[in-house]
């Protein structure tokens, strides 16, 4: 993969048209909200579902099994996600703002251009996650795995990256003004930030005060 190379142009496609065919086998967002009240604090099973513009704001969805799910678009804000399983789903541009992810799992997970103001995604797995322009102001990502995740443009100004795991990731015009990157283990990161927090530099791939 070269250097130039936006990874979003391979590993997420587009996501495909909720038709008629596929309505009844694919849980839309009128279905998914039903789901999420009735289950109260069993876990929601909304793998594949079709969420695009959900309204779910503080939704109790801890646990939830959402592979898959595609959530672009979401109102997310204040929602709690604690340990939920998010693997492959697309968070394109979803309002997560302030949302509770803790130990969740966002493995290849499409969060490009997704505000995480505020959020908590401590201990999350976000390997190989595109974050292309996301925006993680304040976010907090205390030993969080980035490991070889797409950050290019993502602004993360003031976050929390104690512990994380950075190696391979991507960081091409990447914003870390004020970032906390005390204990950030790093190593073959890719590209340039545009600013780095006071007191750190990046030196042949390699994160380390200077």
């Amino acid at each position: 993969m070269s250097k130039d190379k936006n990874p979003s142009q391979e590993e997420f496609p587009e996501a495909s048209d909720a038709s008629d065919s596929d309505s009844a086998e694919t849980p839309n967002a009128q279905d998914a909200a039903d789901e999420i009240g009735e289950l109260d604090n069993e876990l929601a099973d909304l793998r594949n579902a079709y969420l695009t513009d959900a309204e779910l704001g503080g939704a109790d969805l801890r646990g939830a099994l959402l592979g898959s799910a595609n959530l672009h678009g979401a109102n997310l804000h204040g929602a709690n996600l604690d340990s939920a399983h998010l693997t492959d789903a697309d968070l394109s541009t979803a309002d997560l703002s302030d949302a509770i992810l803790i130990d969740a799992d966002l493995t290849r997970a499409n969060l490009t251009g997704a505000y995480l103001t505020g959020a908590y995604l401590d201990g999350d797995i976000l390997i190989d996650a595109n974050l292309d322009g996301a925006n993680l102001p304040g976010a907090n990502l205390p030993d969080t795995d980035l490991g070889t995740a797409y950050l290019g443009g993502a602004d993360l100004t003031g976050a929390n990256l104690t512990g994380a795991n950075l190696t391979g990731a991507w960081l091409t015009r990447a914003n870390l003004t004020d970032v906390n990157l005390t204990g950030v283990i790093s190593g073959g990161i890719i590209g340039t930030p545009v600013a780095l927090p006071t007191g750190w530099v990046l030196v042949r791939g390699v994160l380390q005060p200077g």
